[in-house]
């Protein structure tokens, strides 16, 4: 289900990527991966308060993803809550040293 969601959002079919997306994350609710592509679709489709629970949910599944701490931020930073979004940041910089090493 995943690969057809990604190949969905390749091709631009967000909302149908999304409802593939959504399917997969009601059959198991720990797949950080579904999370993260979902909450990339959400916000593909201007759907801002959607797709930050999709990143928080991915954080709470796998602390360190670096990237999903950078969504969150971008996020915070979009709805004006800065020290939110320094940290955020930091928390991501941390992350991605801790893989480089």
């Amino acid at each position: 289900m995943l690969e057809r969601a990604q190949a969905q959002a390749d091709a631009g079919l967000l909302r149908e990527a999304a409802d593939t997306l959504q399917e997969l994350v009601s059959r198991d609710a720990l797949r950080a991966d579904a999370w993260a592509l979902l909450g990339a679709t959400r916000l593909g489709l201007g759907s801002e308060p959607e797709a930050e629970e999709c990143f928080r949910r991915v954080v709470y599944l796998r602390p360190d993803d670096a990237l999903a701490l950078l969504q969150l931020s971008a996020l915070a930073e979009a709805r004006g809550d800065d020290a939110t979004a320094h940290r955020l940041r930091a928390r991501a910089a941390r992350c991605d040293r801790r893989d480089e090493g």
